[in-house]
């Protein structure tokens, strides 16, 4: 009798596929090897192994992504088996499986509530218990009076009972109030996270034929939508001397229902969401355009559809257009014909909650060109600028900058790669050690009337200072009134020197200045029109 369950067992090993109930799917254990990135989407390599019987016989993996993009499952395998086909079905009656963190917080959310409502009910039972006292307060009747010891006794009672359940209502009070915030707290952050109800799951089934059992490693790779990244910058510059540091960095997110754990990623420059079909112009077919009159006795029986000639040619004719050491170390750059890839052999842990996660690419330093521009009409203060004109070999795409000057955050600013030229100019924000001052010269700024004509003339004078310690170039712009009306002249009386461009009204002086060096600019004009007329200067 003993050596029944060790047949049975051995029975078992030898051949699963005769005790496997309707020929069930066989599960494939596995898990993810790596993502490839996309700006928009991402593709999921996954292996795993199965214990595939000899016949036919079907593998399944289980608890994909919702949004599994079917079109783009690719399947292969390694082992003496056959693929016969391969299908993807949504599994309804399985829920998707929850980050940790989320399904840590839900359950502490559970707890909570029930902490509360355990809460609730002891007020409840407090708030009876005072009402009952309340409610009989009243000792004797009206016909028959209490001894004083006996009411003595029971205004005791009523005194230090009220009294402890008016402390205990004040501690249930105290303990709702803070059950009660730390439920809103974890519900704001599920919301920030974006927990999900009831969301079925993906599977994908493989058809297999082997002439013997065996143990059978499969791989697959599909498309996901909820997924991508964006770039992102951090431009540091030392001083005005050094070249400039330049950190590449992507903003990866996902929220595919899955967590990418301890994976390597690689980001891809491409976005296959936009599609690779160019578009096509038909012939645009043009003609008289003849309103349709409607018979208005008609439009209470109901309105019939009258076609236009040449609808469906201009239908055609219309065309839509789509739309310490650091990861950089350890980051492989290889470019192809349609897009750049960035491999990161470093792991990486991308939670399925949607959150931006820094990753870093690569770093480079720059040569730039610095110099300081100041507007003084609009603002006192020069801001310096760096001109980077090696910037189009480094792969950039358009995205925000954080900037860094001599180790202070500066601002933000946004690098657009595909409407720059060949330099790429970056503002660094303010300098106050240069002082730009412009005031008016009141002695040379005066209003005439000769005739029938106004003269109306303006002056300015602009000093400027270098207060640092090392020289600096510095590049100054002011304007005078490009006039619209013949009616109206402007003439210049005084530029010191200054490039004009006569059609814009700009005066550029482009300065280098010495430690503690000064200079002082002049400009003037004058405006004549005619009198009766009014126009408004500085």
């Amino acid at each position: 009798m003993k050596t029944i369950p060790i047949i049975v067992i051995s029975f078992a090993l030898l051949f699963p596929s005769v005790l496997r109930a309707n020929n069930d799917p066989i599960p494939v254990t596995g898990k993810i090897q790596s993502v490839t990135v996309f700006q928009k989407g991402a593709q999921v390599f996954r292996t795993g192994t199965a214990a595939i019987p000899s016949g036919k016989s079907t593998l399944v993996f289980e608890n994909l992504p919702r949004d599994l993009n079917p079109q783009s499952l690719q399947v292969s395998g390694k082992g003496a088996f056959t693929i016969l086909a391969v299908s993807h079905r949504i599994n309804y009656l399985q829920d998707r499986r929850k980050n940790e963190q989320i399904h840590t917080l839900e359950s502490k959310l559970k707890s909570l509530e029930k902490e509360k409502a355990i809460q609730d009910g002891l007020k409840q039972v407090f708030e009876a218990e005072e009402s009952m006292l309340l409610a009989n307060k009243a000792i004797g009747g009206a016909q028959n009076g209490v001894e004083t010891t006996r009411l003595k006794e029971v205004a005791d009672f009523l005194r230090k009972r009220l009294t402890e359940i008016s402390s205990e209502k004040i501690k249930l009070q105290e303990k709702t109030r803070i059950l009660e915030e730390e439920i809103r707290n974890i519900r704001n952050q599920l919301n920030q996270m974006g927990s999900p109800g009831r969301i079925p799951v993906s599977e994908v089934q493989i058809q297999v034929s082997a002439g013997n059992p065996q143990q059978g490693k499969l791989e697959i790779s599909y498309m996901v939508n909820q997924a991508g990244w964006t770039p992102r910058y951090d431009i540091r510059a030392t001083d005005i001397q050094q070249p400039i540091d330049l950190v590449y960095k992507a903003a990866v997110y996902q929220n595919t229902g899955e967590d990418w754990k301890e994976i390597p990623l690689t980001l891809s420059t491409g976005n296959p969401q936009l599609g690779g079909t160019r578009p096509k112009l038909n012939p645009w077919y043009l003609d008289f355009y003849e309103p349709v009159y409607r018979d208005m006795q008609k439009k209470s029986a109901g309105v019939q559809a009258i076609p236009m000639r040449n609808m469906s040619e201009m239908e055609e004719a219309v065309a839509t257009a789509p739309e310490a050491s650091t990861a950089a170390s350890y980051t492989t750059v290889s470019e192809g014909q349609m897009q750049v890839l960035f491999e990161i052999k470093i792991p990486y842990t991308i939670p399925s909650d949607g959150q931006e996660n820094m990753v870093e690419i690569s770093g480079f330093s720059i040569p730039a060109i610095f110099a300081y521009h100041a507007v003084p009409k609009l603002d006192r203060d020069p801001f310096l600028q760096a001109k980077l004109t090696e910037w189009k070999k480094y792969n950039l795409l358009p995205g925000e900058m954080n900037l860094f000057f001599e180790g202070t955050y500066v601002g933000k600013s946004f690098l657009d790669t595909r409407s720059t030229g060949d330099t790429l100019e970056l503002s660094l924000g303010r300098d106050r050690q240069i002082i730009v001052e412009r005031t008016m010269m009141r002695d040379y700024s005066k209003k005439q009337f000769l005739g029938n004509k106004v003269t109306d003339t303006r002056s300015w004078e602009i000093r400027i200072r270098n207060n640092k310690s090392a020289p600096v170039h510095l590049v100054v712009q002011d304007q005078f009134p490009v006039s619209t009306n013949k009616e109206i002249e402007v003439s210049l009386t005084e530029s010191s020197g200054a490039r004009v461009n006569h059609n814009t009204g700009i005066f550029t002086w482009n300065m280098h200045l010495q430690p503690d060096e000064s200079r002082t600019l002049r400009v003037g004009y004058e405006v004549k029109y005619p009198s009766g007329k009014n126009i408004i200067l500085e």
